[in-house]
C-alpha cells in the first residue's frame, strides 16, 4: 500500500510535503549532529588562553590570573593590590633552612671549639654573606647564647660590614640582637668609610655595655683619619659613655701625634680621678715606646694625686724595655707601698724580657737602691719564676757585698760617762789602775 505523504505546516500556514526518500530516522540523526557541532564551537570559544610562562616565573599567582581573565578592564585599585601582593611575595625573606649552605652550617656547629672551628665559621660566613647576608644573619642570631654564637655574629659582621654596613646595622636594630662584640666589629669597620654615621649608630644602642664597646670602636677608627673630630664627638657624649670614648680616641691619637693628644687632653674635665687616670694610661702607653724622656717630663707637670700615680705606674712598666733606669726611678717613688713593690717587679720583668743580658748587668745596682726589703723580695720572686739560676747568683752577690762592706768606726751609741766620784779631784793624783 503506497505511503501517504507527511504533511506539515510552514510558518506561512501552507502544507509542505516531506522530501521523497527521507525517513524520520534520518531527521533525528541530522538534528543530533547539529547539536554536537554547536556544543563544540561554544567549548572552543570559552576555553582560556594558556600563558607560555608558568606562574612561578611570571611572579603572579593563579588567583591574580583568574581575576584578570574575568575582567577586560580591571580597576586601578585591583591592579595596585595585585602589584603589591606580587612585590611582597618576591621580596619575602626565605628561611635560612632553605639555603644550600644550611647543611654546612650544621656541620660547623657540631665541631669542637678550636682553631679549626674558628676558621670554618669564618669561611662559612664569607660565602653565606656573599650570597644572602639576611639568611646568614638570621641563622647566627638564632643560635643559643654562648661562645659559638658570639664567634658566628662577629664573623658575620666582618663580611657584612664590608658590603653593606647600614644594612647590617638595620638588621641588628630590627631583630634586637644584642651582642657587644658584633656591634664593636660592625662599628669599627663601618667607621673606616663613614665614621660619623657609624659613631651615631653606635651611640644610639640601648644596652650600656654594648653601646660603650661599639662607640669606642667607632671613634678609635675615626681617630686614625680625623682625631680632632673624633675627640670632639667623644667629648660631647653623655657622662656614661664619655670617658671610655675619650680613652679610645686618645689611645689611637697617641700613636700618631702624642704631643697633640696630650695638649687636647689637658683641657678636658673629668668626672672622677679614676676616669682621668684611665685616659692618662692610654696616652702614656704608646707614647712611652716613642719618647720616654718626653713622657717623664709630662708626668712631672701633673699634679699629685691618683691620676699622676697611674700615669707613672704605666710609664714605669712600659718604658722599662727602653729606658729601665728612668722607669725604675718612677716605680720606686710611688706613694703606695704595695703598688710600688708590684710596679717595680713588673718593670723589672719587662726589662728582663726585652734584654736579659742588660738586665743582668744593671739589676745589681738597682737592687742596691731598693731600701724596702719587700721591694727587693718582689724582684727576687719574679726572677725565681723566670731565671732561678741568676736569682741565686744575685742573692750571693748581694750577700757578699753586705759581708764585705767596711764597718764604721763611729759607735752607733755614745759611750756612758764615768761616775763623777771616780774622777780625780783638783790637787789629787790620778788614782792608780788596779793591777
Amino acid at each position: 500500500m503506497p505511503e501517504e505523504p507527511f504533511k506539515a505546516h510552514s510558518f506561512e500556514g501552507k502544507p509542505v510535503e516531506r522530501l521523497p526518500g527521507m525517513s524520520r530516522r534520518w531527521t533525528v540523526l541530522v538534528c543530533f549532529l547539529g547539536v554536537l557541532i554547536v556544543m563544540a564551537g561554544y567549548s572552543v570559544r570559552t576555553q582560556p588562553t594558556s600563558s607560555p610562562l608558568p606562574a612561578a616565573r611570571t611572579g603572579t599567582s593563579d588567583g591574580i590570573l583568574s581575576a584578570a581573565s574575568r575582567s577586560d578592564s580591571p580597576s586601578p585599585e585591583v591592579t595596585a593590590t595585585a602589584r603589591a601582593e606580587t612585590t611582597d611575595a618576591a621580596n619575602a625573606p626565605v628561611s635560612f633552612t632553605k639555603s644550600p649552605l644550611y647543611s654546612s652550617a650544621l656541620s660547623v656547629a657540631g665541631m669542637e671549639e678550636d682553631d679549626n672551628r674558628a676558621e670554618a665559621i669564618e669561611a662559612l660566613m664569607e660565602s653565606w654573606v656573599a650570597s644572602n647576608p639576611q639568611q646568614a644573619a638570621d641563622w647566627a642570631g638564632s643560635l643559643p647564647v654562648g661562645t659559638f654564637r658570639d664567634d658566628a655574629l662577629s664573623a658575620l659582621m666582618v663580611h657584612w660590614a664590608a658590603l653593606d654596613p647600614a644594612g647590617a646595622a638595620g638588621w641588628m636594630n630590627r631583630t634586637g640582637v644584642d651582642d657587644g662584640e658584633a656591634a664593636s666589629v660592625l662599628a669599627g669597620r663601618w667607621a673606616a668609610t663613614d665614621p660619623s654615621a657609624a659613631a651615631a649608630w653606635a651611640s644610639s644602642m640601648g644596652n650600656l655595655e654594648s653601646r660603650r664597646l661599639a662607640v669606642s670602636s667607632a671613634v678609635s677608627a675615626w681617630a686614625h683619619t680625623a682625631p680632632q673630630a673624633a675627640a670632639t664627638f667623644a667629648e660631647r657624649l653623655p657622662i656614661n659613655d664619655r670617658a671610655s670614648a675619650i680613652t679610645a680616641v686618645i689611645s689611637t691619637w697617641a700613636t700618631t701625634d702624642p704631643s697633640a693628644a696630650s695638649a687636647w687632653l689637658a683641657q678636658v674635665p673629668f668626672e672622677s680621678p679614676g676616669d682621668h687616670a684611665l685616659t692618662l694610661g692610654a696616652l702614656v702607653t704608646p707614647w712611652s715606646t716613642q719618647n720616654p724622656g718626653a713622657v717623664s717630663k709630662f708626668i712631672n707637670t701633673l699634679p699629685e694625686g691618683p691620676a699622676r700615680e697611674a700615669a707613672a705606674s704605666q710609664f714605669a712598666v712600659t718604658a722599662a724595655a727602653t729606658a729601665p733606669a728612668e722607669a725604675l726611678m718612677w716605680a720606686m717613688n710611688l706613694s703606695d707601698p704595695d703598688q710600688r713593690n708590684q710596679v717595680t717587679a713588673d718593670a723589672c720583668e719587662t726589662w728582663y724580657d726585652k734584654s736579659p743580658a742588660t738586665f743582668r748587668a744593671g739589676i745589681e745596682e738597682a737592687i742596691a737602691l731598693m731600701d724596702d726589703p719587700a721591694m727587693r723580695r718582689s724582684v727576687y720572686e719574679m726572677l725565681y719564676e723566670r731565671d732561678p739560676d741568676f736569682q741565686t747568683q744575685l742573692l750571693q752577690l748581694v750577700d757578699e757585698k753586705s759581708l764585705n762592706k767596711p764597718k764604721s768606726t763611729t759607735p752607733t751609741e755614745p759611750l756612758p760617762l764615768p761616775d763623777a766620784s771616780l774622777l780625780p779631784q783638783p790637787g789629787q793624783d790620778t788614782p792608780a789602775a788596779d793591777p
